[in-house]
């Protein structure tokens, strides 16, 4: 009776008790290995992503920083040129027949510390002829914004052309005339990518050029906006939903619209 009980009592512990079986470790085994393949590639894709974003968000802040030190050293170009000359540079040179010849971006060469490739220039000849390559294939470094990928000797950096504007035609414009006020009027600005051309042709925007964007439209290669130089040298970064009005109004000298900028 009771003995029997004991010896099956032992016999059932032993029976619970027993190593799995091979096949079945095997299976295990496999199993754990399979999730930890999955986890591992679900956590190095998740990695790459975050790195991948932090890095490119990284990238572009330097980007939008070099571009804003770039056109800020347009600017100060601009004025010195001003200062010397008495007036803001033409936005471009024409020959007796009235045909542009050489851009701003070309007269202010020196005052960016450029004066050897400004030399190689014969002001003479258009900026297109032969006796010019040379220089107008030069990389101007200022006149480049790191977020630019097409290579060669070309800017996005323009003058606004506009009937009331600083830079606005063959003949410059006076510090006396601008009357809206230096901080209030744009001088010079980042244009879009398609707009990117050679630093030394004389071409620039018109005011649709430049207004021509809506509300989903990168005005640069910048996230959101688009950097100006004011006429007082300051370096201002518009957004994309700065309004177009405040902006029209900003590139005219003496239209005498008002201008709220709110900052």
């Amino acid at each position: 009776g009771r003995s029997d009980l004991k010896e099956a009592s032992l016999s059932n512990d032993s029976s619970d008790a027993r190593p799995a079986s091979p096949t079945q470790t095997v299976n295990t085994k496999i199993l754990i290995g399979i999730l930890v393949f999955f986890a591992f590639w679900i956590l190095l894709f998740l990695w790459r992503h975050i790195f991948s974003d932090a890095t490119h968000a990284l990238d572009e802040a330097k980007a939008r920083m070099q571009c804003s030190t770039n056109i800020k050293a347009i600017a100060t170009a601009i004025h010195a040129y001003k200062d010397e000359h008495g007036s803001f540079p033409p936005t471009f040179t024409v020959d007796e027949s009235g045909r542009r010849m050489h851009s701003w971006r070309t007269l202010i060469l020196p005052y960016l510390g450029e004066q050897e490739i400004f030399d190689q220039f014969d002001l003479s000849q258009r900026w297109d002829a032969d006796v010019n390559r040379a220089a107008r294939e030069t990389v101007v470094d200022a006149y480049r914004c790191p977020s630019d990928t097409n290579d060669g000797a070309t800017t996005r950096y323009f003058a606004v052309i506009v009937g009331d504007g600083i830079m606005t035609g063959d003949v410059g414009t006076k510090a006396e005339r601008v009357v809206d006020g230096m901080d209030n009027t744009i001088v010079v600005v980042e244009g879009p990518p398609e707009k990117a051309t050679s630093w030394a042709e004389p071409l620039d925007l018109t005011a649709d050029e430049f207004l021509a964007f809506d509300s989903e439209t990168e005005l640069s290669h910048h996230v959101g906006g688009t950097h100006a130089a004011m006429a007082d040298g300051s370096i201002i970064f518009f957004t994309r939903s700065t309004d177009k009005k405040l902006l029209s109004a900003m590139l005219t000298a003496s239209g005498g619209e008002p201008v709220d900028t709110g900052w």
